[in-house]
């Protein structure tokens, strides 16, 4: 996966030291759709290689799991 940060759970304060390049692995998708306003015109998604990916874990497979589940179900509004 070439260079990655450890995950840190407690992000930092202060956005302005946070480099977008320094994080080359993406999880989560982002589509904008300039037909829809605020909020909406954002779609956020795991891609499906990801998903596999993580789903197939040995170890932390359960883990997850759920995790993906609760971001869909978030995303979905349920």
């Amino acid at each position: 996966m070439g260079d990655v940060r450890v995950y840190n759970p407690t992000p930092p304060e202060t956005t302005s030291s946070i480099d977008l390049r320094d994080y080359q692995f993406k999880m989560v998708e982002l589509k904008v759709n300039g037909r829809e306003s605020g909020l909406r015109k954002y779609e956020f998604s795991i891609p499906p290689k990801t998903r596999a990916l993580y789903h197939s874990d040995i170890l932390y497979g359960a883990q997850w799991r759920q995790l993906i589940r609760d971001f869909d179900e978030r995303l979905l509004g349920n």
